[in-house]
């Protein structure tokens, strides 16, 4: 946009050589052409004379005036853009402490300082106009007349999604002069400072952080779980991973202990530095099915005030079933050639592959339990077999029309689960029928996976998030495939966010079609995930993060292998008040239960009974709860003459009132990278002072003064090189050459 109107414009001269010198020049000049038609005499009529002397003196001035340098000197006014103060009260329950006796709540202090401060003076509008948000979990707009009925309620803080937000609220007409965070620092979003700041320094928006509370001096530790795998084969290692984190202490080592079915059976020593979330892992496996309790515990410190966050628990669902895989694939790539070998690599998973090379017909690899080569599926039984079908690129060269309706047939009545693993499979319209939402022909890239706004039961995001060096440290994938807005109760599970966080797109869809389901995965080159150089090459994120994927999905499958009747849960863990989803699958020749009703435990006692409901064509029965309490959970269901039991755990999520010391640390990185400073009350009305000053200035600012060529332009020569010319075709005319 234009910010500048053009008052005035003048001619201005910029001679390289001093005046005098450049008019004695054109006096020189001027005399010897007059001196020179003086003397043709009479060779040439008078008129003739004077004309050519003409011609030669206009060329000398056009000269002279070119050695002058005429410039245009315009003046414009200056006119700045709309100011915009931005002021974020933390709202979060950390703002409830009182740091000492007789002192007032944070909040009650960031409203004291905000109201001494001279931003709300509705006379100075110097640091022009002043909007107000509040931020926990997310941030919103507020008017001034709230900020005395604020209180902190927020479960959480997330100050990288929450400032976005406010920064987001600038139009581009308008100029953050400054962001003012009432804070103490307690972030819980675990997002870098330096990412968050460089939010604000890329729309030029210092943040002046006022920090709120003191340090304090009652130590804490707590412990939560960042990753687990709640679904696992026997014999197959899985990674159970806490993050502990220690508040006002000094550095220290901790020990780490984990705990199967309430016996410890190894720990770990860890260093912990104040502020700082250190992970802390353990690899474990069980030689024989079943459900097994895990809990991770770290050793409390003296005097600590809190110990219920120093342990948490969950639930290993490990089963010794053999699924049947069948992988098709039309165009062959490293993300194929890589998940091969992830499956390969998995002794529980029977691996049939279809692989079509150019105009060859389609060639069939695996072998069944008696070494014989796999027939190629022609029918809904051959499909049906594979509880889990992956569909790579152009898969209609590799299956034909026939073959592709009895497969979206197995799908659909067979309870199959299919995965989209390229994005579109193939242009067959059977593709658009059983995708989750619409392809488009768009692509984008370089992105990262992030969470995004479904559930994300079935793609395991805290693997990313745990992964060695954080989800930051893995490498951008090179190509995410655009989708038009997703079908009807389909699930966006992950999102493909480009490198500057300015769009993002579906990367993992999930969506129930009819007895079965599909997950579609829109973005390419996951493969790069196993080439972390911290991940252990036997235990790569890649085959770690396909492989728990696969198993959440046959855990939420129609089709999931075994002839016994299973009891299962969509989550080994969740929060208070969260939905627990109960799913029953009777085995094979088992009568159907009559009005199944499931009865939930709490700690060995009975808490609720949760009635189940068949789905519709189908032969699974559903039920649901709502998690009100924290705690050992057990269900517990009869059928088939046999009890059937499945086991979860409920845990409350306190952090924000046990962890409650403020992080001035981070606080002063948010504003040293994006330009501002941390403050206190008397720093908080110089900075306001300053930006006065600097809004007076501007105000009071001379006009814009610039200056442009008069004479490098083309007519200008061409009128010099006419006259020239047209001197010197009259001399040669007039015979005086």
């Amino acid at each position: 946009m234009n910010l500048e109107r053009l008052v005035i414009a003048n001619l201005v001269w910029e001679p390289m050589i001093p005046p005098v010198f450049l008019i004695a020049l054109a006096v020189v000049l001027g005399l010897l052409a007059i001196r020179t038609y003086a003397r043709v005499g009479s060779r040439l009529p008078a008129e003739r004379r004077v004309l050519l002397a003409l011609l030669r003196l206009l060329a000398i001035a056009l000269l002279v005036v070119l050695l002058f340098q005429p410039m245009i000197e315009e003046t414009r006014s200056r006119k700045h853009p709309n100011r915009v103060t931005l002021v974020a009260m933390d709202t979060s329950r950390s703002m409830r402490e009182t740091d000492s006796a007789g002192q007032v709540r944070r909040l009650d202090a960031a409203r004291r300082i905000l109201a001494e401060s001279g931003l709300m003076n509705a006379e100075k509008d110097a640091p022009g106009e002043v909007r107000l948000f509040e931020f926990a979990e997310n941030s919103r707009p507020l008017a001034a007349g709230e900020i005395p009925a604020l209180e902190a309620t927020g479960e959480t803080t997330r100050f990288h999604q929450s400032l976005s937000a406010v920064l987001d609220a600038l139009r581009t007409d308008e100029h953050g002069v400054g962001l003012f965070l009432f804070s103490d620092g307690h972030d819980f979003e675990m997002v870098s400072a330096e990412r968050t700041a460089q939010l604000a320094r890329s729309k030029q928006v210092p943040i002046y952080p006022v920090a709120m509370g003191k340090q304090q001096t009652i130590p804490d530790v707590s412990l939560h779980i960042a990753s687990y795998q709640p679904y696992t084969f026997v014999k197959q290692q899985s990674r159970l991973q806490a993050a502990v984190r220690l508040m006002g202490s000094e550095p220290r080592p901790l020990r780490v202990e984990l705990l199967r079915e309430g016996k410890l059976v190894r720990d770990r020593r860890i260093s912990a530095e104040p502020g700082w979330e250190v992970p802390v892992s353990f690899d474990v496996s069980e030689p024989e099915p079943g459900q097994y309790e895990y809990e991770l515990r770290v050793t409390s410190l003296p005097g600590e005030r809190e110990l219920d966050n120093n342990s948490a628990f969950t639930f290993l669902n490990v089963t010794d079933a053999r699924v049947p895989v069948l992988l098709v694939e039309g165009s062959p790539h490293w993300d194929t050639t890589f998940l091969r070998r992830t499956l390969t690599q998995n002794d529980r998973v029977e691996l049939t592959t279809v692989l079509s090379f150019g105009k060859k017909e389609p060639m069939v690899m695996g072998t069944d339990d008696e070494g014989k080569p796999r027939p190629m599926p022609e029918t809904v039984a051959d499909f049906s077999n594979y509880p889990l079908l992956i569909l790579g690129r152009e898969t209609d060269r590799a299956l034909s029309e026939d073959q592709l309706r009895a497969l979206a047939e197995a799908v659909e009545e067979g309870g199959c689960t299919v995965v989209f693993a390229r994005g579109k499979p193939g242009e067959d319209p059977i593709f658009d029928e059983l995708a989750p939402a619409p392809w488009s022909d768009a692509a984008t890239g370089p992105v990262r996976v992030v969470k995004g706004r479904g559930s994300g039961q079935v793609v395991p995001l805290e693997l990313l998030a745990t992964a060695p060096g954080g989800a930051e440290s893995l490498p951008e994938l090179p190509i995410a495939r655009v989708v038009e807005p997703p079908k009807t109760l389909a699930a966006v599970e992950a999102l493909a966010e480009d490198s500057g966080q300015q769009s993002s797109t579906p990367a993992f869809i999930h969506r129930r079609h009819g007895k079965g389901q599909v997950l579609a995965v829109a973005v390419g080159g996951l493969w790069k995930w196993s080439l972390n150089q911290r991940s252990e090459p036997a235990n790569n994120l890649y085959d770690a993060f396909w492989n728990q994927m696969l198993l959440n999905l046959v855990a939420r499958s129609n089709a999931t292998p075994g002839t016994e009747t299973r009891l299962t849960v969509s989550s080994a863990n969740l929060k208070v008040g969260e939905q627990i989803r109960f799913t029953l699958h009777p085995g094979v020749d088992q009568p159907p239960p009559v009005a199944p009703q499931i009865t939930v435990f709490r700690d060995d006692q009975a808490v609720a009974g949760v009635p189940l409901e068949k789905e519709e064509n189908g032969s699974a029965w559903h039920g649901s709860m709502v998690a009100k309490d924290a705690g050992r959970y057990r269900g517990v269901i009869h059928v088939g003459g046999k009890n059937h039991e499945c086991r979860f755990a409920v845990y409350l999520e306190a952090r924000e009132t046990t962890e409650v010391a403020p992080d001035f640390a981070y606080l002063r990185k948010l504003a040293d990278v994006s330009g501002g400073r941390l403050l206190d009350a008397a720093g908080l009305r110089e900075v306001i002072a300053g930006l006065d000053r600097v809004a007076v200035a501007e105000s009071n600012a001379p006009p814009i003064v610039k200056r442009r060529s008069a004479w490098d332009r083309a007519s200008f020569f061409y009128l010099l090189f006419a006259l020239l010319g047209l001197e010197w075709f009259l001399r040669r005319r007039w015979g005086l050459l």
